[in-house]
């Protein structure tokens, strides 16, 4: 049964703004926050900047979860590849 607060009916109203998780795919993480640039050297422009700034609890959640499923997938893969050595 669907009760106004039944868990179906809160992740179906969870936003998830893609470019978000777009650019934090796309990012180099340095130890200081405000130095954040792509992964091919460009530094964020203000507005990507404040996009940051509003990210959600989920949106991050989101992120993470996805950052560990590619992580993990790029790793298997890479197990798998044969050295060229041998």
């Amino acid at each position: 049964m669907n009760t106004p607060h039944s868990k179906e009916d809160t992740l179906s109203q969870i936003d998830i703004r893609l470019d978000l998780i777009d650019l934090l795919f796309d990012t180099d993480f340095p130890h200081e926050p405000m130095t954040w640039s792509h992964l091919d050297g460009r530094p964020y422009t203000e507005a990507e900047m404040d996009m940051l700034q509003t990210i959600t609890l989920p949106e991050l959640r989101a992120w993470l979860h996805a950052h560990a499923l590619t992580t993990g997938y790029d790793e298997e893969r890479t197990d798998t590849i044969p050295d060229q050595d041998a």
